[in-house]
């Protein structure tokens, strides 16, 4: 009589048969030298207008990179311990075979990312910091006017958010959530500041003034050729909506309106906020 395999065994068998399907399933992709990076702030329309790109385009596209989330690859790449290259290779290289990537992580290790991919475009999308910040917090379902988050009101995120929220990994120390929000869009606009030539910016503001220009204007700098009209696809909900009928003053009350004015001030003015 022969023993059925124990749960273990069946465990392992298919992690090795899915580690080896994924092992086969890179080998079909190619990894694109020079890719266009999307870039920015988490929720600040970096998903409509890499999507909206690539459809008018018909360049190839993916939002978002779920592989830098685990692991601590995030934390490891931008403290260098893991190669950027490394990363894709093992991790990504479905995603970075497309012509568009769409990931605001790679935000923080944008020289690394210019270092491996020196021919590469670079969009930088930037947003209101109190209407972004609360934007982040609709997605999170999380209120805007608290003295501070409990580790229960941080529980329920997926990895992402909560290292969207706790930024120490980014050198970010502070006690309210709405500080270290503040701060991180602060950090996220340094990144394209102290890097201007290397981007093309978009406002988010003026992406809502006028969405099919917008990205009339961004396939014109880039040098790409519009293939498809999206005019039908300019209101489509790339992510999940977020309620926007509070007053800012209401939705973070004063005293968390007037951190992220304070914390956010140098950038505002830079973008005339």
């Amino acid at each position: 009589m022969v023993n059925s395999p124990t749960l273990s065994e069946r465990l392992f068998y298919n992690l090795k048969k899915w580690q080896f399907s994924r092992s086969v399933l890179f080998s079909f992709y190619k990894l694109n030298p020079c890719p266009i990076f999307i870039l920015g702030n988490e929720k600040s329309g970096t998903s409509a207008i890499a999507a909206l790109l690539g459809e008018a385009t018909n360049q190839t596209y993916v939002i978002d990179v779920p592989s830098i989330y685990k692991q601590q690859n995030l934390e490891q790449i931008i403290r260098k311990e893991v190669a950027l290259k490394s990363f894709i290779n093992q991790n990504s290289k479905i995603e970075f075979s497309k012509q568009i990537i769409k990931e605001p992580s790679f935000t923080w290790f944008y020289p690394q990312l210019k270092s491996l991919y020196p021919t590469a475009k670079f969009v930088f999308i930037v947003r209101d910091p109190r209407t972004n910040i609360r934007s982040m917090l609709n997605r999170m379902d999380l209120q805007g006017d608290l003295e501070n988050l409990s580790q229960t009101d941080l529980h329920h995120l997926p990895i992402e958010w909560q290292k969207t929220i706790d930024n120490r990994w980014l050198e970010i120390e502070t006690l309210n959530y709405i500080e270290s929000l503040a701060m991180r869009w602060d950090k996220a606009v340094s990144v394209y500041l102290e890097n201007k030539e290397d981007f093309i910016l978009i406002k988010y503001e003026d992406f809502l003034k006028g969405k099919n220009q917008t990205i009339i204007d961004l396939v014109n700098q880039l040098d790409l050729k519009i293939s498809t009209s999206i005019k039908d696809q300019l209101d489509l909900p790339f992510q999940p909506k977020g309620d926007n009928s509070l007053p800012l003053e209401t939705f973070f009350g004063k005293e968390n309106l007037e951190i992220i004015n304070l914390f956010c001030q140098k950038g505002m003015e830079k973008f005339n906020y």
